[in-house]
């Protein structure tokens, strides 16, 4: 495959590639997230002239509402990432927009692989230490993947075929690990990320022993020799009782880093920390791996992609979860699904866009259940052991009321597949409407710590929420109220969720600001519209959810019919 072209700009001892968000300062090499590097790539391409906030928001984030913070936020990370010297580069015109004020050079090169990870940086809480049973299953895992990769070498030994569409390795991680309950961190980190890994829909993941010989070595030799895509990489550091871990994700064939992130615990939990990471990276790379494969297919079968093709488009589309996107993802899982409608992927895109409907009211009621039954149900009798097929189905049945039934369903999922946050979701949405806020706030959190920038976050906040408000703890339905509204993408539904709770601390310019951005993005809402999101619920849901609609008549809603 032809290496990806990438602008570079430069300016003083600066240098940034927008294809892959590198920024190289001096000798400091960083990477920028992508909105960030989006931005920084928009206000370079120009230079010299006065950018607007509204072109800004329109090049980055397209149709997607987003909150004035965002914009300001990636500035920020800006010149934080330029540091000392590079104050006066990005000039602030207020109330306008930004203007770069230094000369900027631009041209064409390929992909800069040796960028460092980011160091983003996340924090575990406390668990148990490693302990002796720990290792012995260890152990006996890697007996067991022992005999599985002696059968795929000797599979490879016969012929070395094109790499499969999502293939991938977990590299040993480099770095210092002190002691030996310590040591075997690194190795339980990186066995439990390439079992999660495994369970990405058409994945086919290299067994951990057969990638021990590539520690330290170049990313596209490892690819090369191993046939995979794409590796998971990073380092493991140990300084006294702390642990740091950068990861990152890169493609074998350019050498680029398509994602990386910095996460941080304590010694004594690195047991603990270990499977919640996994979980976590797991779901990350799902969603990365899937666009970046879908980005390849795109380039190179343009003109006439085959149905898997097209439905691994449609998946990345729907992760991207933009409305743009959401609308894409239909359209290429219908071609897909004209192409050859036996495929579980552009059913289960399928399920999960009448879910959203249901949700965003965009469709009837009815209709949109409906919808999302068939698509699961078709997805289920193609293939029943296919991964977050039971995510959709037992979705379905939570928008149906079939509150038991989608608890059993949920549950096998999160069993076999627990870096999934959107199982979490619905499980979480179940518990809601059977009046049990307490269980459903558990799911919630699990679904944040899993994918805490998931396009779905606003939703994941207004419903923890509305969780925290049914279990009688306003502080804190109030403060994810707040997030709900901050998130890159925000819910309409979640300013409703603000009005509330801020009528209901008497906090009246919250209460007006709320308001009056619900309303002009929903002008005819009313109670009883926002209240036809909910699913069928239980007697325990209808008493608890009085103090919520107590809220909205503060804040001046109408009942509506």
């Amino acid at each position: 495959m032809k290496p990806s072209q990438s602008v570079v700009f430069r300016f003083g001892d600066a240098q940034f590639e927008q294809f892959g968000g590198g920024l190289r300062v001096a000798s400091q090499k960083k990477r920028l997230r992508p909105q960030t590097a989006a931005v920084l790539a928009q206000l370079l391409e120009r230079a010299g002239q006065l950018v607007v906030h509204e072109e800004l928001i329109q090049a980055v984030w397209g149709d997607i509402v987003v909150t004035d913070n965002s914009l300001a936020q990636c500035i920020s990370e800006i010149r934080s990432a330029l540091g000392a010297g590079y104050e006066n580069v990005i000039e602030t015109v207020p109330r306008r927009g930004y203007l770069v004020r230094v000369a900027v050079a631009r041209d064409v090169a390929g992909p800069v692989a040796e960028l460092s990870p980011t160091v983003d940086r996340e924090s575990s809480n406390a668990a148990t230490p490693v302990t002796p049973h720990r290792l012995k299953w260890l152990a006996a895992g890697a007996r067991v993947i022992v005999l599985i990769a002696v059968g795929w070498l000797g599979f490879l030994h016969l012929s070395t075929p094109e790499p499969a569409r999502i293939s991938l390795a977990v590299l040993p991680f480099q770095g210092r690990m002190a002691g030996t309950e310590q040591a075997w961190f690194s190795e339980n980190l990186g066995e439990d990320i390439t079992t999660n890994l495994s369970r990405i829909p058409g994945a086919h993941v290299i067994a951990r022993v057969s990638t021990q010989a590539y520690a330290g070595q170049d990313v596209r030799l490892a690819g090369r020799e191993l046939g995979v895509r794409y590796v998971v990489g990073g380092t493991v550091d140990r300084d006294a009782d702390h642990v740091g871990m950068t990861l990152y994700l890169a493609d074998t064939d350019t050498g680029a880093i398509h994602w990386s992130e910095r996460f941080e615990t304590r010694a004594a939990d690195v047991d603990k920390t270990a499977r919640q990471v996994a979980d976590r990276v797991a779901n990350t790379l799902h969603v990365t791996v899937v666009a970046a494969e879908a980005q390849r297919i795109a380039d190179a079968h343009a003109r006439n992609p085959a149905a898997e093709e097209l439905a691994l488009q449609a998946w990345a589309a729907w992760n991207r979860g933009s409305p743009a996107d959401v609308a894409r993802a239909k359209e290429l899982a219908q071609q897909a699904l004209a192409l050859d409608d036996r495929s579980v992927l552009a059913w289960k895109t399928m399920a999960s866009w009448h879910l959203r409907a249901r949700i965003s009211q965009s469709l009837p009621a009815e209709q949109a259940v409906a919808g999302a039954e068939a698509a699961a149900q078709r997805a289920m009798d193609i293939d029943p052991q296919h991964t977050l097929v039971h995510t959709v189905y037992g979705a379905a049945k939570v928008l149906r009321g079939q509150h038991e039934e989608a608890q059993t369903v949920l549950e096998h999922e999160i069993a076999t597949n627990p870096s999934h946050p959107v199982a979490y979701y619905y499980l979480g949405l179940s518990y809601l409407m059977r009046g049990q806020p307490e269980q459903a706030i558990a799911q919630y959190q699990r679904a944040l710590s899993i994918s805490p920038r998931d396009p779905r976050l606003s939703r994941f906040h207004r419903y923890l929420s509305l969780a925290y408000l049914h279990n009688h703890d306003l502080p804190s339905a109030l403060h994810h109220a707040r997030l709900a509204t901050q998130a890159p993408m925000v819910d309409r539904t979640a300013w409703a969720m603000l009005a509330s709770t801020c009528a209901l601390v008497h906090d009246q310019p919250c209460t007006d600001t709320a308001t009056a951005r619900l309303r002009a993005l929903w002008p005819n809402f009313t109670i009883a519209q926002g209240e036809s999101e909910w699913p069928p619920a239980r007697a325990g849901f209808t008493v608890r959810h009085q103090e919520y609609l107590n809220g909205l008549k503060l804040a001046g809603f109408a009942a509506g019919t």
